[in-house]
């Protein structure tokens, strides 16, 4: 499903490009057929000699705005394919490029959100409240990722309120039910960790929350060997601290690691 979204969007790029470099042409032969009968007819009167300036000028103009809204839509684009590969760094830069060409709110949302995942909580956190006031609300992307941001910093009273609000559209819903699950098992709660989880319990696990909550949910039901080998596929020394943590938690409790 992911690749057919990227498909689409590619999709939709091409062809809002294509009708405005179309746009571009039109207004550029138009522009010249009227200078060229203007020569032809040599009719350099005040009136049409104005006319066909103000018209040279739109379509300079034009020209100038497709291009540079060209040029941001496509930093934006690679932007957001770096975001998804978690490159924070690239994404960053690819952001500001485009905001230089065009300012967009959505874009400088965006902005704020990967600010925050490079560890530049102030200047992140000031981003969104800006974007957030200008706009009058906080956009689910911005909602679901500043509550993302707070869970993985440990902090899950700043983060349960924001994904919350994200969890009333569906868009982000089976990964904040991972995320809620998870801070239960922080709690201790293996039984309510289930009974969040218990929903979404048939997705394939591919992922270092998805297995923490099967292997606590299988040894909860006594399926110790199941439990353990999914332990031993993700749990590694060189894994993410923010994990590992957890992962040694859950390996003690049942055992699987002294």
């Amino acid at each position: 499903m992911e690749d057919i979204g990227n498909y689409i969007g590619l999709v939709n790029l091409f062809i809002a490009e294509a009708a405005k470099f179309l746009l571009v042409v039109i207004s550029s032969v138009i522009c010249g057929k009227i200078w060229r009968f203007l020569l032809r007819n040599r009719d350099f009167s005040t009136q049409t000699v104005l006319i066909a300036t103000l018209f040279t000028i739109f379509s300079l103009a034009s020209t100038y705005c497709c291009i540079k809204h060209s040029l941001s839509r496509l930093y934006y684009y690679y932007g957001n394919q770096a975001f998804e590969n978690e490159n924070f760094a690239s994404a960053a830069n690819l952001f500001a490029d485009s905001l230089s060409h065009w300012k967009n709110i959505e874009i400088r949302g965006k902005l704020g959100v990967v600010l925050l995942f490079l560890n530049q909580e102030k200047a992140g956190l000031a981003l969104l409240r800006e974007t957030q006031r200008e706009r009058g609300s906080a956009a689910l992307f911005e909602q679901f990722h500043e509550g993302l941001y707070f869970f993985l910093k440990d902090e899950p009273l700043k983060a349960i309120p924001l994904l919350e609000k994200a969890s009333e559209n569906g868009e982000y819903r089976m990964q904040i039910v991972r995320i809620f699950s998870i801070i239960q098992l922080d709690k201790g709660n293996l039984n309510e960790a289930l009974r969040l989880y218990s929903p979404i319990r048939q997705t394939p696990v591919e992922n270092f929350d998805q297995a923490l909550i099967m292997l606590s949910i299988l040894a909860l039901e006594g399926n110790i060997s199941e439990a353990k080998k999914l332990f031993q596929q993700y749990f590694s020394e060189n894994m993410p601290s923010f994990w590992k943590k957890r992962y040694s938690r859950m390996g003690k409790r049942f055992g699987f690691i002294q």
